[in-house]
């Protein structure tokens, strides 16, 4: 009763009447339990005799006394046997003392109260904050001796509960130092991937710092470590995020997203850049576009997101697919919709062997091809229904990415894309990746190789200044130049898919050439959404795998996966994916608000010719079938 509240809380059994708080039976209990608590008696039983319940009705009740029983039994074991000279004589005798005036009634006394003032600010102090601070006593044998076998799960768990346990008086729980311990692991153990021994979490002195610390400040208002402590203490703690940064910038790779209304536009007015993106969307005048979705491979998601036996929906090049990674890991893209119903396979549809199955009635459709191989119910032991089949489509997987080939005539691929040993075979090394979401017309993007003269204009300012066209020129970035000499050719058959851009990068600073910043780039495009850069540098080589996956018609996800030999180092790796992705969001910002020119005005130049020839081959991934943007006036949709 007193543990838990007040009389009310005891419902009498069948009756809407309480029983008294003041039953002999019940206060006879807790006298027993406490009284056997403090004295050298044999240890109070892990659970309560049954006839207790009777007459403290509950299991929550009964559970709270056992659980009280429980921690008294703890608390007097560490205090009479592990510490015995950390618990004087008239301290027992104190405790002794208070339990008859404690029990005698529950009026104005809450027995959770007083057990938390008599052994935690007595006991407690003097248990766990004597041990902690003894520099004789090893401070792993204090975390020992006080049950601390850690494991990140049980700390976490134990953080959840400490509250209701700190409540009840558990003298080894201080929430403030579980969660202390807590963030020690995930900002130091977590990032490297390995478990830290009870030693070795012991040995971080400023978990037990932290613990003292709340302790002092909760029990006796005042701060319990010395100043000294405190620095050491924020020393653990720099050289802890410290190591964190050395790792992130060492060991981590960069996964850099960027939304459609993250960057590119101009916000207007009150309008937030969200908002702005989605009017210049409705309003632009787009222009007379060539079709939306050329013919070729295109990216549908990098391996490492489709797990084996994990399915997935995915909208792209004006399809909905369901695309899966069977049992043998080899992965698949099906139409999405069942012929059944039409439920879509993508979400929550089950891997089974080599086929997915419908998540409404069970059917299943083979990857390979998409027929129907199993209907759970109805005569359908001869023969399935002729109709019962889902397009399949030509999937490759390579580079570390799963690609699918669409071609609007329905053609079987007519090429295939190359592979990269250095990828596939784990010579190089993965350094991180960039993703951007563009509005713009597909052809838009590649067009920049073909675009010579926009290099200088458009990405000859410092990489570090704005990416928005509006300030990148400041004075205070003039001191950096970058400085681009580009071509571009389509190669000759049987290679006619492919355009070659050779690009040489240098750099200046005070107009001094910076030699170790030249940069040698082949870039390979490869049909109408993949290009493999490869760059040769004075660190090492390097290859950057950029998809370009329409998503719809005006919506372009633009990938960058960077790729380096194991002689690169990781930071001047990152630093160069990070100036990629600086440089594209400059061409972003052009993107997102020009309109496609079906008749551009071109003048008699070597520039102006680059464009007009890679618009006549880019031509070739459209065919007669291939879709249109369809715009309705009524509605001002697509």
């Amino acid at each position: 009763c007193a543990l838990m509240g007040p009389a009310q809380a005891f419902p009498a059994p069948g009756g809407s009447n309480t029983r008294p708080c003041t039953t002999e039976l019940a206060r006879a209990a807790y006298r027993e339990c406490l009284v056997t608590a403090v004295s050298d008696a044999s240890p109070l039983p892990e659970e309560l005799p049954p006839a207790i319940p009777d007459y403290i009705p509950g299991d929550y009740a009964r559970a709270t006394l056992n659980n009280f029983c429980r921690l008294t039994n703890v608390a007097r074991t560490r205090c009479f046997e592990d510490w015995s000279d950390q618990c004087p004589s008239e301290t027992r005798s104190q405790l002794l003392d208070m339990v008859p005036r404690t029990v005698s009634t529950c009026e104005g006394q809450n027995l959770a109260q007083w057990f938390q003032d008599a052994f935690v600010s007595r006991l407690g102090d003097s248990v766990y904050v004597g041990c902690m601070s003894d520099t004789e006593q090893p401070i792993e044998y204090c975390y020992t001796q006080l049950g601390r076998d850690f494991t990140i799960e049980h700390e976490i768990d134990q953080l959840f509960t400490c509250v209701g346990q700190y409540i009840e008086a558990n003298v080894t729980c201080n929430p403030f130092g579980v969660l202390s311990r807590v963030i020690f692991y995930l900002v130091v153990f977590a990032p490297l991937g390995t478990s830290p021994s009870p030693e070795t979490l012991a040995s971080l002195r400023c978990g037990v710092i932290l613990d003292k610390m709340f302790w002092g400040v909760i029990h006796d208002g005042r701060l319990g470590p010395d100043l000294s402590d405190l620095k050491m203490c924020g020393y653990l703690i720099a050289a802890a995020l410290l190591m964190y940064a050395l790792y992130a910038l060492l060991f981590k790779p960069i996964n850099r997203i960027r939304k459609l209304h993250d960057l590119g536009y101009v916000a207007e007015g009150s309008f937030t850049l969200k908002e702005t993106a989605n009017f210049v969307r409705r309003r632009r005048q787009v222009g007379n576009l060539p079709p939306v979705y050329p013919n070729g491979w295109f990216g549908i998601m990098e391996s490492f997101n489709l797990k084996v036996g994990e399915s997935k929906a995915v909208n792209m090049v004006g399809q909905e697919l369901a695309v899966f990674r069977d049992e043998k890991g080899v992965a698949h893209a099906l139409n999405a919709y069942c012929p059944h119903i039409g439920a879509h396979l993508g979400i929550g549809g089950r891997v089974k062997g080599g086929c997915l199955e419908c998540p409404f009635h069970g059917w299943q459709f083979r990857g390979e091809d998409g027929k129907c191989v199993h209907i759970p119910y109805g005569d359908t032991d001869k023969k399935l229904p002729d109709k019962s089949q889902v397009k399949s489509w030509p999937v490759a997987e390579l580079n570390g990415w799963i690609y699918l080939w669409f071609h609007a005539e329905g053609l079987e691929p007519t090429w295939r894309l190359p592979e990269m040993e250095e990828i596939t075979k784990g010579q190089w090394v993965f350094r991180g990746r960039t993703e951007h979401f563009i509005n713009a017309h597909i052809e838009e993007i590649p067009e920049n190789g073909a675009d010579a003269f926009h290099l200088g204009h458009v990405h000859g300012c410092f990489v570090g200044a704005s990416t928005d066209l509006r300030y990148m020129w400041n004075k205070l970035w003039g001191f950096a130049q970058h400085h681009w000499f580009a071509g571009w050719e389509a190669l000759p058959e049987p290679d006619s898919h492919i355009g070659e851009m050779h690009v040489t990068h240098k750099m200046s600073i005070f107009g001094v050439h910076i030699a170790f910043m030249d940069v040698n780039v082949t870039a390979r495009q490869i049909g109408p959404g993949v290009v493999y850069l490869m760059m040769n540098t004075l660190f090492g080589g390097a290859v950057l795998i950029h998809n370009v996956t329409p998503i719809g018609p005006m919506m372009q996800k633009v990938t960058h996966n960077l790729y380096v030999n194991w002689t690169f180092p990781a930071p001047f790796a990152k630093i160069l994916l990070l100036c990629e992705a600086r440089q594209i969001e400059r061409d972003i910002m052009i993107w997102n608000n020009k309109h496609y020119e079906a008749k551009p005005l071109f003048v008699k130049s070597k520039e102006d010719s680059l464009i007009a020839k890679h618009r006549r081959w880019y031509s070739q991934f459209y065919s007669e079938h291939s879709p249109r943007l369809k715009f309705r006036e009524e509605t001002l949709e697509w």
